[in-house]
């Protein structure tokens, strides 16, 4: 069975490897280490509001065969571990080659609104971008 856990927080000064978390998963989950296995880094970001201490937190998925370790973390009460039951792999909506009735409009071009052209124009079709902020050399000098 696939499982995720989140929250792994690790010293930014030290080394990080597979060994290292299979430590930490030993230890938060009460599973034995020969347990575990696919064990992967899904997500790693930075902890800096303490500024003495910065962290790396970590999500990692891996996988249990044995039986018996599966119920036990079935019932584990840890609030950062879930089960995972399928695969969250995104993939682009088909589109018929490009051929559209009606051209797509994206409203604002910050973040989001990138990204939503962006996506529209990898699956093959011809976004408009409508922008009412100011140009390029008036933003640079607001700014």
């Amino acid at each position: 069975m696939l499982y995720s856990l989140s929250q792994v927080k690790i010293d930014a000064n030290k080394k990080v490897d597979k060994n290292l978390l299979e430590n930490i998963i030993e230890k938060k989950l009460h599973l034995s280490k020969n347990k575990i296995s696919h064990l992967q880094i899904v997500k790693k970001s930075i902890d800096a509001r303490n500024k003495i201490e910065v962290f790396y937190v970590y999500t990692v998925e891996f996988e249990v065969f044995d039986k018996k370790s599966n119920a036990n973390l079935k019932r584990n009460r840890n609030k950062n571990l879930k089960i995972i039951t399928k695969s969250t792999e995104y993939t682009l909506p088909k589109t018929n080659n490009g051929k559209q009735l009606f051209r797509s409009i994206v409203v604002g071009f910050g973040p989001a609104g990138i990204f939503s052209a962006y996506l529209l124009a990898l699956s093959g079709l011809k976004p408009i971008i409508i922008e009412r902020g100011s140009d390029v050399d008036t933003r640079i000098k607001d700014v």
